[in-house]
């Protein structure tokens, strides 16, 4: 009894030792459940809830640990604790050190099976250990396993007689050696970017547990929302039966206290290696927003006696594809269809790496996750402990799960970013041992994790990086799991047919690369909002993120915005799901909604979840007939577009708006009519290649300069010298010449739900006109239904600048028809008279007694068809009235447009002292606006552009139109929309 006693104390006081010797390493930052860790209580949870069992012993702790040459056949001498299972490059493992390629990680400890476990089985589980793992216990070799995220076990019954063995595990890990491939996800040797530090050894539980003779080795259920489900079970050793018994159903339900109650029908005996099939009646179904789980109890006999039983727990629940009213495939839950919707999730930590300090920690994300608004989570090449699982089962979130990756890109092209078309990408150059290895570890991911009814689609590449054979490796995933969907490629090598699912990746704003009628079309990444905190950041000069903000409410408007651009792209571009990132920053990575730490929330809550709920609630088709974004997803290099133009949608008010970076020009614009109902007023192309190749007129919508409108014989003298221009027009240069501004791309510099600011440099020389010129324009619409654009421009040489919009209205709406019963008032009393070419001859010609007289409302085709020279000349209407306002800079009334039938009114406000009003006297139906089918005719579109005098650089008598250095031109006209 002495010596027990003196040995129960030793062992005491060894215990307490070691917790003094170990403490986290490093000085990087650390999660407030970083304190909460000792080697007494290094994540002492039951990790298998999917199955459980009562007699079982956590083995987490502190081991001894070496480091050697990978060559090395036995453990050299102990450097030290490790606390396991923290990996030995994470702070918590008390040890914070690297391992190369080159050498070998060793652990050992001493086990000891409970005494009340005589005579049964004892199985020795690693839930998981990176990369290839060897056992010995008491020397003796047991087996190995390869495989960074799958568990293993080892029946180590014999080895166990005396009731202690001494268990010696060696790791090797390659990391991301190209010569070997391993599955390895995010992990690289040299962390920089959106590459994270190298995980080595254990880093899941490691625990035994005590079983019978015979035993249910593992099983799978496959549930209807019917009721019905089918349970298969494996059993290890010889037994006779398999009873199943499905039990009371509970939000929130724990296995490891399962309900007493069992459904009378829902229970069933059928012998070992067939299915057994229950049913429930009106079975209560799963999803996020009613997470209803069920306990299933199974149990084994052999010779009529009981010889092992496990509590797990399953949901009825289905995932399918359905035709949504406009006939686009969707994805539906329980029958219904739901835009899944949630963040990209990495699952790393900045005390334990791959392993979350704590159980509570882990759950603490996927809680943060459904309290901002999401249904769902894209674990991002990774896989999760299984209370992870459990945890998404039991809080109601729907998982989206990929395969880690066994090797990144080389190059862009390799994947078909930047071409965007199947077969535009090429396979990773992988050996037949790496796709062993690939298919090796995707097939265990898959069997570990499929009966946690949160997943619901299989992803086994990621933007291309090691993707090889994707028709094969689809195949060989269905083959695994009928069940759920496949989103063969996210983001990456497309090929067409391959899965359910065909996945965009877009950084920063939402928008689809890639589309097909005959997929389910999702945005499988987006977002990456950067907002570094100071106290909060893994290392000093590590911060990356696809576009950074630095204060709250600034992430918060960029993310919002970015909402409604995923609203239309939902309802206009067939997207069924889409994925934001990220959940938190991640080392060097400062994109996430929290800080590494978990400590920070970067944005506002409040504005997050209603913005998300916003999507996810949306319609899923548009009562707008918006132009789909993805129609501006086009470039052409040989016609000087040689990236991806983009479409921005603007809200505010009555008034919905697109415009694009080509020309930044004004796609459409949405305003109400008497009954309130919304009609599209802009005359346009309806996607970008018609713009770019110039198809009919030029300038819809497009903004025009440096110089607008005419300059006559294409040539001017500044400072005594002379510029000779392009001649685009009967010999003389029409807005800007060749290029102008509105046949180039303009950069997006801000971005708010209802503005948009671009900038562009029109370059010394460019269309001839002398000076870099750097031009801001802003879209912006305002409270009072207004549309307000307002330019600014530097230059470094004196050189001329007029800006204007050229967009084209007809306020009857998209179904068109002529304009000549629009009513126009024009307060000016004079024009700019022209000669045979339309180059003002210098005469202000008075309005007086002529059809050009608009001071007071007068129908347009009134006195179109009148003999007037003047009238002759244009073809119509094509001429500049000189405004009746004075020369003070603020903004007067520069005319008034109303259309009876619908009862739209149009305002417009300037500064300058011109407008333009062209009637489309040249357009003649040869060519279709955005309604395929439906031609713009003649007199079918108006401009009213404001303007300085047109050229005006050639007529010192007209306002001056010249920029120098040292100057900034400014102007602002407002358009105001309403009704009578």
């Amino acid at each position: 009894m002495k010596k027990l006693l003196s040995t129960i104390i030793a062992l005491s006081l060894s215990t307490i030792l070691f917790a003094e010797s170990w403490a986290p390493q490093g000085e990087n930052i650390k999660t407030k459940w970083a304190a909460e860790v000792s080697p007494t209580n290094a994540r002492p949870e039951y990790p298998r809830p999917q199955m459980v069992r009562p007699d079982w012993v956590n083995l987490n702790g502190l081991w001894d640990y070496a480091i050697s040459s990978a060559d090395a056949l036995e453990m050299p001498d102990a450097d030290g604790k490790i606390l396991v299972p923290f990996c030995i490059e994470s702070s918590l493992s008390g040890v914070c050190k690297r391992v190369s390629k080159d050498e070998a990680l060793w652990y050992k400890t001493t086990i000891t099976a409970p005494s009340k476990w005589a005579g049964k089985r004892v199985l020795l589980h690693f839930d998981a250990v990176d990369w290839k793992a060897e056992l010995w216990l008491n020397g003796t070799f047991i087996g190995s396993h390869t495989g960074g995220f799958t568990g293993f076990s080892f029946d180590i019954t014999d080895v166990l007689s005396e009731g202690t063995a001494e268990l010696v595990l060696k790791v090797w890990d390659p990391t991301d050696d190209t010569s070997y491939c391993v599955p390895r996800g995010k992990q690289v040797s040299n962390p920089s970017g959106i590459w994270y530090t190298p995980v080595t050894g254990i880093w899941q539980t490691v625990w035994m547990e005590a079983v019978s003779e015979s035993f249910v080795k593992d099983y799978n259920v496959v549930t209807s929302i019917d009721g019905s489900l089918s349970v298969s079970v494996d059993v290890e050793g010889s037994a006779d039966e398999v009873k199943v018994e499905v039990l009371r159903p509970k939000r929130g339900y724990n296995p490891e206290k399962p309900a007493w109650g069992i459904f009378k029908r829902a229970k069933t005996k059928v012998a070992v290696g067939e299915t057994a099939n229950l049913k429930v009646r009106r079975p209560r179904l799963w999803s996020p927003d009613s997470p209803w789980l069920y306990g299933l109890r199974i149990k084994l006999y052999k010779g009529g006696r009981l010889v092992d039983k496990v509590d797990a727990y399953t949901a009825f629940r289905s995932i399918e594809v359905k035709l949504d009213e406009a006939e686009v495939k969707r994805m539906a839950l329980n029958g219904e269809i739901l835009f899944q919707f949630g963040p990209l999730d990495q699952g790393w930590w900045p005390d334990g790496l791959y392993t979350a300090p704590t159980a509570e920690a882990m759950a603490w994300d996927i809680e943060q996750t459904k309290a901002l608004g999401f249904n769902m989570i894209r674990k991002h090449i990774k896989v999760e402990p299984s209370r992870w699982y459990y945890d998404c089962d039991r809080l109601g979130v729907l998982v989206w799960q990929d395969m880690p990756s066994i090797a990144a890109y080389v190059k862009r092209s390799d994947w078909g970013q930047g071409e965007d078309y199947y077969g535009s990408g090429q396979d990773y150059p992988a050996t037949e041992e790496q796709k062993d290895n690939f298919y090796k570890e995707w097939r265990e991911v898959m069997a570990m994790t499929k009966k946690f009814q949160s997943i619901v689609v299989w992803v086994p590449f990621n933007e291309a990086w090691g993707q090889f054979d994707t028709q094969s490796v689809v195949d060989f995933t269905l083959a695994q799991d009928p069940t759920r969907l496949i989103n063969a490629a996210s983001g990456g090598n497309w090929i067409e047919g391959a899965g359910d699912i065909l996945d965009s990746h877009y950084y920063p704003h939402p928008k689809m690369r890639i589309i097909d009628k005959d997929m389910i079309n999702v945005l499988g990444e987006y977002g990456g909002i950067g907002r570094p905190i100071e106290g909060h950041t893994w290392e000093i000069g590590r911060k990356w993120g696809y576009i950074q903000y630095d204060s709250e409410e600034k992430v918060t408007d960029c993310y919002v915005t970015y909402i409604e651009d995923l609203i239309v792209i939902k309802q206009r571009d067939l997207c069924c799901a889409a994925i934001y990132t990220q959940t938190t920053d991640v080392e060097g990575e400062v994109n996430g909604f929290y800080t590494y730490d978990r400590e920070v929330l970067k944005m506002d809550m409040k504005r997050v979840r209603e913005a998300n709920l916003k999507v996810i609630n949306a319609p899923n088709v548009s009562e707008l007939p918006l132009v789909p974004p993805y129609a501006f997803h086009y470039k052409d290099p040989s016609a000087g577009v040689r990236g991806h133009l983009k479409l921005f949608n603007l809200h505010r008010g009555d008034l919905t708006m697109q415009v694009t970076d080509f020309g930044a020009r004004v796609i459409s614009l949405f305003a109400p009519d008497r009954n309130g109902k919304l009609d599209d007023i802009i005359v346009g192309y309806g996607d970008a290649e018609r713009f770019v190749h110039n198809t009919g007129e030029r300038f819809l919508g497009a903004t025009v300069g440096r110089v607008a409108n005419r300059i006559g014989g294409g040539k001017f003298t500044l400072d005594g010298k002379t510029y000779k221009l392009p001649q685009n027009n009967n010999g003389q240069t029409l807005h800007g010449g060749l290029l102008g501004l509105d046949m180039v791309v303009w950069k997006v510099l801000e971005r708010t739900p209802c503005s948009v600011k671009f900038g562009y440099t029109a370059r010394d020389g460019q269309d001839g006109f002398p000076g870099n010129l750097s031009i801001e324009l802003t879209y912006t619409l305002t409270e009072n239904n207004e549309l307000e654009i307002s330019y600014s421009a530097t230059t470094d040489k004196a050189t001329p600048v007029n800006l204007s919009n050229h967009a084209f209205y007809n306020l009857k709406g998209s179904a068109g028809g002529t304009i000549l019963d629009h009513v126009l008032t024009i307060p000016a009393d004079g024009i700019t008279a022209v000669d045979e070419v339309l180059i003002p001859t210098g005469e202000i010609m008075p309005v007086e007694g002529t059809p050009f007289d608009f001071r007071e409302p007068h129908v347009i085709g009134e006195r179109i068809g009148e003999n007037h020279p003047q009238l002759s000349l244009g073809g119509g209407y094509d001429h500049n009235w000189v405004l009746n306002v004075p020369s003070d800079g603020a903004l007067h009334k520069a005319c008034e447009l109303y259309e009876d039938t619908t009862g739209r009114v149009l305002e417009v406000f300037t500064d300058q002292p011109g407008l333009q009003f062209y009637c489309g006297n040249f357009f003649d139906g040869s060519y279709c606006g955005k309604i395929e089918g439906l031609p713009i005719g003649y007199r079918e579109a108006l401009a009213l552009e404001t303007q300085k005098f047109p050229d005006g650089v050639n007529k010192p008598q007209f306002p001056d139109t010249i920029l120098r250095p040292g100057e900034t031109y400014t102007q602002t006209s407002v358009y105001k929309f309403s009704t009578r």
